[in-house]
């Protein structure tokens, strides 16, 4: 399901910036706005970041350089886009714990593929141990 998730958070990242910032790409104009600083770090960075074949290390996965990039920005936008950047903010924490419950996901069926074997050895030493001890 983590696929789905991060599908889920991409959307929903996407059309709270595309509301923030209108419909204009990053490079419309040489002049700066505030909307296009967030929709530049937004397809820079979060999009990519917000994939679920992101990759492990991709910065905004280190939650040190995140919250200070993401802090930077924030001080740096007035405060009619401060939703928008706490919405990043927070999907890109819930995107490091799917990353975290991928990891772990394969840790899991890893352990399976030795606990499982083990189990029927020793599922299997028990009958012969009881049929050992009736006869003997």
């Amino acid at each position: 399901q983590i696929p789905v998730a991060c599908e889920r958070l991409a959307r929903q990242v996407e059309t709270v910036v595309l509301n923030a910032c209108g419909r204009s790409t990053p490079d419309d104009s040489s002049d700066y706005s505030p909307e296009k600083e967030l929709q530049s770090f937004y397809e820079e960075l979060v999009r990519p970041f917000l994939r679920s074949d992101s990759s492990r290390n991709h910065p905004l996965q280190n939650p040190t350089f995140a919250l200070a990039r993401i802090s930077q920005l924030e001080g740096s936008l007035p405060d009619r886009l401060q939703d928008a950047v706490t919405e990043m903010k927070i999907a890109c924490e819930e995107r490091r714990q799917l990353h975290l419950q991928n990891t772990i996901h394969g840790w899991l069926h890893g352990w399976l593929s030795l606990h499982l074997p083990l189990s029927v050895v020793l599922l299997v030493l028990g009958i012969v141990h009881i049929v050992m001890s009736i006869f003997y």
